[in-house]
């Protein structure tokens, strides 16, 4: 090639790569297309119908991750200086390289594109892009809030002069003040909006009007006048307009010579290409990356709380509670969903209010915040009724017009508020401009460490291995939940029979080891026939049975991963029977309902014998006849009628034969032919179960009739109800309904003969009991359920649900040694994992009870352990030792386990010793005497255990740490953790939840810390102290709390800084009352400065105080009761740095 194309080709090069940094660095994500380039959407006038609705509803120009097409924007006036390379030209008035940038900052647009960003919030952190409706609206995102309510924008600018924030992990994340406030500056929005207008109509002069200038000086004009993206495009389009007369050339000239096809000269361009590099490439590379990186890091700290953004829209269909409260001559109205409990916001509320006097005022939500908030008002009792909204959108809002009644309170009660419906997640706010507590506690001065601080490790030196014999090796199956294996965590609770008014303490035992059982609840009892106390404390109420159901927690000492011995915690439940039986009394006298009674031959009556008195113990009775040729009768009193003659029946007390009594019994010659009988004589059945009896005319006269009409009488409905269909060739059927138990005689009698048949119904409850609810096996083993009836003449069965995870066999039946039941062994058999249901049947003439259980089979995975809960080993093949498992249990060829024991340990950090605290060096040797770890004192006695008296050791955690592992915390000496649960809006005076708190507190007190809590408060009055004490017992009332709750006053550069210190320490005084008022101990944390200047300590006798002063000793002269000595600790398990403290509390 010759050398113009070269040079052609390399201004070429130039000019796309240059743009393609530009691109990188400003956040361009692709290329220009056609389509990109409609001039229909670039004005170079601010267009406020583009970006904002006919309501100022913000639209299009932003759609939440970038601009529309997928074209993201990064601010071209980042953060000053970055790798060296400074960007301030790019918004002066100056020019970079000759070509001027104002266009491109002005008015918000780039060449058409329009950037918000002129009037927002500037940057924070370094250059953010913030949204231009950050703290706009919600429902409908209403561009509203970022006008300040006073007739002016409250703008910020970014200084690109000021230090750029960074966030480095483990530290609090605290802004730098990096930016220029108009509303101080005197410039507002409409002054800066204006002038935008004005620079708009700036435009350059049509050609027309260029009467004076040749073709070259209108080109020269028009180039100098256009925006620089204009000028880069146009530059760009000559050049590549160039390259390609220039490559089509060369091409037409390669056709013409035959040494050399034109494909390879053109390929040739791309090869010199390669090698060229644009001057400044590095460093313009260096700053689109480091830009990158920088804005990466910026969003890191929010991933966890901005994940699930929760931006609040216009919901239909919305149910409005209006809540509520008065703190001190104030009222604060909330309007709710009740669906959500949170607040409505950007809906324009109102009420109406009658005031103490009588007089009707309208009160609105103006902000539209869902809150109207009055104070100064004077107490007494105030009516409020929510006014309708008219807005057609709003037609589908259920709204109570009812007036509700309110008691304006003269004074502070210092008694929780609610404010859960005000409570904020951290994503629903501007975290970076809420969250900004400044941590101004000045480093003074600190102990020079004697002990290097090291991590806490233990670590096995030497083990041995030692034989123990299979019968020492605990049986999987009976195994218990600890860790990854399993156990079935059952109690064997044993039953028992008493009599009314008598009372037992009822006895259980777990089905594994040594455990240390806990409080025990008493379930799925009759509360009628049992009264159970809560130390397990059983008396009868009335004769019957019931079962009973226990529920206890239970502590194990089981080994961990290191093979110490730690408490686990499980749920043991157990089944048993309760038998209550009547006091015993003595019968006294009997009584028949028939003295005497008149049969013919083949007929059938039923005398009822009463005992007396009614509440005897032993209610039996004997039956005879005094000539059983005459008449006979049975052990339910049926006489039936043989041969003419008489005979005596008489009925005896069991108990006491001697107390009879008699009926004379007639019968008469047989002068009807006909008969009457039941199908059965004896029926029994369970409640709301149904039986069917046949009733039977019959007839000795072949010949003879069977017709009849037949009766029916029940003596106790109670029990049954009975109903007869209608006679059909001599038969017709009685249907038995069962009821309650108890016994009934049911007597069928052939009108107009003496003819009767009897039948006893008995109906009885399932005395069927299952010693277990739940069996837990694994594939190939055995597990078993004990059944026991309540009688002994009938026959069990049993069924599963599915045979693919479980077969079930009665293996065994036996009684009772009393002879009053009868049990059976139900065994299961594993399959293969997954649930079934199995059914134990218990059929007694005729009358079936059933019972359920699940069955569990559980894979083979888990640590085998032995009896004592030591974790086995088994011997391979390499001869090494590795972990036994549930499998080698079921694993014939394994015919030795092994138990590891511990050589030489090596320790090192803090650790805890047998409830003794200790710290071992990186050596592993226990340190002795006064020695300084990471600037703390601490004296530790000879044989190495922390003297307690010199102060117990502690940290403070917030979001800013992280995730934690809470049980390297615990194991590194710590003893107590204050956690953040939440803050108040820095700006805004938001309630905020901390969004680590509930991950922290749940961990800390799973891992056994003494837990307390703080709140950072911006407060401005009482009032607001008072919520603020409010959302703290609400968050932490459902957790375990053991150390003081604090109010956290130190800098913010928010609301809470402007307040005097009378007003401050009143504040403090109204969290902490509040408090204490709901049953926790309270304190306040500040540090030495503001202690002693904006504190007035002198007035908190009643609370505790926590002192930071990060110096070698505290010189703060006043009471404290915790010093937090150090911002920069370290502790196993929390990442980067975190603040260390010293109690003296004592506890």
């Amino acid at each position: 090639m010759n050398g113009p194309q070269n040079n052609v080709i390399l201004i070429s090069i130039y000019g796309w790569k240059g743009m393609g940094y530009m691109r990188k660095l400003f956040g361009h994500k692709k290329q220009y297309t056609d389509d990109d380039f409609d001039m229909e959407d670039f004005d170079t006038d601010f267009d406020a119908e583009e970006t904002y609705g006919e309501e100022g509803d913000y639209e299009e120009a932003y759609d939440g991750e970038g601009y529309e097409d997928g074209v993201e924007y990064e601010e071209a006036y980042e953060d000053g200086a970055e790798d060296g390379v400074e960007y301030e030209e790019a918004y002066e008035d100056g020019a970079e390289d000759g070509v001027e940038y104002e266009e491109a900052y002005e008015d918000g647009a780039e060449d058409g594109v329009e950037y918000e960003e002129a009037y927002e919030d500037g940057a924070e952190d370094g250059g953010e892009y913030e949204e231009a409706y950050e703290d706009g609206a919600e429902d409908g995102v209403e561009y509203e809030e970022a006008y300040d309510g006073e007739g002016e924008y409250g703008v910020q600018l970014y200084d690109a002069n000021a230090a750029v924030a960074e966030y480095e992990p483990g530290e609090e994340y605290e802004p730098d003040g990096a930016y220029v406030d108009l509303d101080e500056a005197g410039g507002d929005y409409e002054d800066e909006y204006e002038e935008d207008e004005e620079d708009d109509d700036d435009e350059p002069l049509p050609w027309s009007a260029m009467t004076d200038l040749n073709f070259f000086q209108k080109v020269w004009y028009s180039l100098v006048h256009m925006s620089a993206i204009d000028r880069v495009i146009t530059t760009s389009g000559v050049l590549v307009l160039v390259l390609a007369l220039v490559a089509g050339t060369i091409y037409v000239d390669n056709l013409t010579k035959k040494n050399k096809p034109a494909s390879q000269s053109v390929a040739s361009i791309g090869s010199s290409m390669d090698g060229i590099r644009v001057v400044g490439e590095d460093g313009l590379m260096a700053v689109a990356d480091a830009e990158k990186a920088r804005i990466d890091a910026a969003n890191a700290i929010q991933d966890d709380e901005q994940k699930d953004y929760d931006e609040n829209e216009y919901t239909k269909d919305v149910t409005v509670t209006m809540n509520t409260t008065s703190i001190e001559k104030d009222l604060k109205i909330k309007f709710v969903n009740s669906k959500t409990n949170k607040l409505i916001a950007n809906v324009p509320f109102s009420v109406t209010v009658e005031t103490p006097d009588k007089k009707t005022e309208t009160w609105t939500d103006d902000d539209m915040d869902g809150i109207i908030y009055k104070t100064g008002i004077t107490p007494g009792k105030y009516s409020v009724a929510m006014n309708a909204l008219t807005d057609e959108k709003y037609k589908d809002y259920e709204i109570s017009t009812t007036a509700k009644k309110v008691d304006v309170r003269k004074e502070i009660a210092y008694q929780q508020v609610d404010v859960s419906d005000e409570i904020k997640k951290e994503s629903e706010v501007d975290s970076k401009k809420e969250d900004t507590m400044i941590n101004d506690t000045e480093q003074e001065s600190t102990l020079t460490d004697t002990v290097a601080w090291v991590e806490s490790t233990k670590t096995v030196i030497e083990a041995t291995y030692t034989a123990i014999d299979r019968k020492n090796v605990k049986d999987p199956m009976t195994s218990a939940k600890a860790g990854t294996y399993i156990r079935t965590a059952e109690l064997n609770v044993s039953g028992f029979s008493l009599q009314v008014g008598e009372s037992k303490k009822l006895v259980y035992s777990a089905n594994i080891g040594n455990v240390s059982f806990g409080q025990a609840t008493y379930t799925n009892y009759d509360e009628k026939i049992i009264r159970v106390d809560s130390d397990g404390t059983i008396t009868g109420l009335t004769s019957g049975s019931t079962n009973l159901t226990v529920t206890v927690q239970g502590t194990i000492k089981e080994p961990d991963t290191s093979g110490n011995n730690v408490d686990k915690t499980d749920t043991f439940t157990g089944n048993c029977t309760i038998n209550v039986t009547e006091a015993k009394v003595a019968v006294t006298n009997i009584t028949l309902d028939n003295t005497s009674l008149t049969l013919a031959e083949g007929g059938v009556a039923t005398l009822k014998a009463t005992v007396v008195p009614d509440n005897a113990s032993n209610k039996a009775v004997t039956w005879t006849s005094s000539n059983a040729d005459v008449a006979t009768v049975d052990g339910n009193g049926t006489v039936t009628a043989r041969k003419e003659g008489t005979a005596d029946i008489t009925v005896a007390s069991q108990e006491n034969p001697a107390i009879t009594a008699v009926c004379k019994v007639t019968v008469m010659k047989k002068t009807d032919s006909r008969t009457l009988s039941l199908s059965q004589s004896n029926l029994s059945l369970a409640p709301n179960a149904k039986a069917e009896i046949k009733a039977i005319i019959g007839n000795s006269d072949a010949a003879g009739s069977k017709d009849g009409t037949l009766e029916y009488t029940l003596d106790n409905t109670d029990v049954a109800s009975v109903s007869m269909g209608t006679l059909k060739d001599g038969t017709a059927t009685i249907t038995v309904t069962g009821k309650k138990a108890g016994v009934a005689m049911l007597t069928v009698k052939l009108k107009d003969s003496s003819l009767t048949a009897v039948c006893t119904i008995t109906v009885q409850e399932n005395t069927l009991k299952l010693d277990k609810s739940t069996l837990s096996i694994m594939p190939g083993s055995k597990g078993t359920v004990t059944a026991t009836a309540g009688s002994t003449t009938g026959t069990f069965s049993a069924d599963t649900s599915d045979k693919n995870i479980a077969t079930v066999k009665i293996s065994e039946t036996k009684k009772s040694s009393d002879g009053s039941s009868l049990t059976a062994t139900v065994e299961v058999t594993g399959v293969k994992t997954g649930s079934a249901t199995v059914t134990v049947n218990y059929t007694d003439n005729g009358f079936t009870q059933s019972q359920t259980f699940t069955v569990k089979v559980a894979a083979k995975e888990g640590k085998l352990m032995d009896t004592s809960n030591r974790q086995l080993y088994v011997l391979t093949s390499d001869n090494k030792y590795r972990e036994a498992t549930y499998a080698d249990y079921y694993d014939t060829t394994i015919k030795t386990f092994y138990i590891k024991t511990e050589g030489k340990i090596k320790y090192t950090g803090w650790q805890t010793i047998d409830g003794r605290l200790y710290f071992f060096d990186a050596a592993g040797n226990k340190v002795t005497g006064e020695q300084v770890i990471q600037g703390a004192k601490y004296n530790f006695a000879s044989d190495g255990s922390l003297i307690t008296g010199s102060g117990s050791f502690g940290i403070d955690v917030s979001k800013w740490n992280g995730s934690i592992d809470w049980t390297a915390v615990k194991n590194s000496g710590v003893n107590y953790v204050i956690i953040r649960c939440g803050y108040r809006g820095s700006s805004t005076g938001a309630l905020v939840e901390d969004p680590k708190f509930k991950a922290n507190i749940q961990g800390a007190n799973a891992a056994g810390l003494k837990v307390g809590v703080y709140f950072f408060s911006q407060a401005v009055n009482k009032a607001e102290a008072v919520e603020e004490a409010s959302m703290t017992i609400e968050l932490i009332r459902k957790y375990k709390i053991s150390y003081p709750v604090f109010l956290d006053v130190e800098g913010s550069g928010g609301r809470g800084d402007k307040v005097d210190k009378a007003t401050r320490t009143d504040v403090i005084k109204a969290y902490c009352e509040t408090v204490q008022n709901a049953g926790y101990t309270a304190g306040v944390y500040a540090n030495k400065s503001w202690l002693t200047n904006k504190i007035d300590a002198g007035q908190l006798s009643k609370y505790k105080i926590w002192l930071a002063q990060y110096a070698a000793t505290p010189t703060y002269t006043g009471r404290y009761d915790m010093w937090q000595y150090k911002s920069t600790g370290k502790i196993s398990g929390i990442s980067g740095n975190v603040d260390l403290n010293i109690s003296y509390l004592g506890y």
